[in-house]
């Protein structure tokens, strides 16, 4: 048995070593555009949220916020209050600027946290309300064969529709 013991831990020592000999493995810096709202002429940052990262064959995952009764969530409570609101204008758009961005994704809410519409386009409806959106999105380095790595987001805004 001690034998075995040994033996177990010089392979250990072995592995540690031959592990720590090996070249770094550094990934490429990860450059995250920006997302925003205009409406009116005017342009609004969205609350944005840490979702995902993917590098190396390691990942870490986020909390994806929740919607109650028109309250907006986190672990730490209600986060409603940073939202941007928006008045909805005829040149609403949302604008994604930066290289290597997945196709983004559109969710629509009702305010009281029931979806509307879930999608690759954005849609919203003609009926007057207060509605919340959150287009998710990847961010990704450039893949030159050497560690790719990726980045999720939620984006969120609260749009006002007269």
């Amino acid at each position: 048995m001690k034998k075995l013991l040994i033996m177990a831990w010089l392979l250990s020592l072995f592995s540690f070593g031959y592990a720590c000999t090996n070249e770094p493995r550094e990934p490429l810096p990860l450059n995250v555009g920006t997302v925003i709202a205009i409406s009116n002429k005017t342009e609004y940052k969205p609350l944005t949220n840490w979702i995902f990262s993917e590098s190396q064959g390691l990942a870490s995952d986020g909390m994806r916020l929740s919607i109650n009764d028109g309250e907006l969530n986190t672990v730490s409570g209600n986060v409603r209050g940073r939202l941007p609101h928006i008045n909805h204008s005829d040149d609403f758009r949302i604008e994604i600027d930066g290289e290597n961005a997945g196709q983004p994704r559109y969710t629509l809410y009702y305010n009281s946290g029931r979806q509307l519409n879930d999608g690759d386009m954005l849609i919203l409806p003609d009926i007057s309300g207060e509605y919340f959106l959150c287009v998710t999105l990847s961010w990704s380095n450039n893949d030159t064969g050497k560690y790719l790595a990726h980045s999720g987001f939620e984006y969120w805004f609260f749009i006002i529709i007269e």
